[in-house]
């Protein structure tokens, strides 16, 4: 019964994403990080995860990325971008302080910033110069922070979908040529 409830709750999760976001800010979104010279990934704890897995992803596609969860870390490296950067900032909650400290060191150097984030009216959200919405079902208060975390990995994998679209439309091959890096070291996808 847990499973199914579960399961209809992250149903219901992603419908609402999907509800809240439109197709042209996506897709704005993915013609961002595909101009940048250097995209720059921000989450820590919960966000962190999906941010690791947005990183991984965006490397396989050929895009320049770094991942960065370290508090300290995070505004060394945002005062160090300029304006051919993107910096992607991921927080469930759209207060994590640390993380709005570095997308305003970010923005003084006039680069462009993306939240994903589940409150259009957070700090961050002001802030960021796209916002995507990574919502909850509102079934259950206790399982929002899942159900959140499960909308962030749907937004990314969208975003990474039509990224590789549109590198395969272009005649890229470096989705292609990562893949042949990964089978020298034996590593499987």
């Amino acid at each position: 019964e847990i499973l199914r409830k579960t399961t209809h709750d992250i149903g219901d999760a992603l419908d609402n994403t999907s509800a809240f976001n439109d197709d042209e800010t996506l897709c704005e979104v993915a013609e961002m990080i595909l101009k940048a010279k250097k995209v720059e990934i921000y989450g820590v704890f919960r966000s962190a995860v999906v941010a690791t897995d947005l990183y991984y992803q965006i490397i396989q596609l050929g895009v320049p990325a770094t991942f960065v969860s370290d508090v300290l870390t995070c505004a060394v490296s945002a005062s160090m971008l300029n304006s051919d950067s993107l910096v992607l900032a991921i927080s469930s909650s759209g207060e994590t302080q640390d993380i709005i400290d570095a997308v305003k060191l970010a923005k003084a150097n006039n680069v462009p910033v993306v939240c994903i984030t589940a409150h259009k009216n957070s700090p961050l959200a002001k802030l960021s110069d796209k916002v995507l919405i990574a919502a909850p079902s509102g079934n259950s208060v206790s399982a929002n922070a899942n159900e959140i975390r499960i909308s962030q990995l749907c937004l990314t994998d969208a975003l990474c979908s039509y990224i590789r679209l549109r590198i395969d439309a272009d005649g890229r091959n470096s989705y292609f040529k990562f893949k042949d890096i990964l089978s020298m070291h034996n590593v499987r996808d």
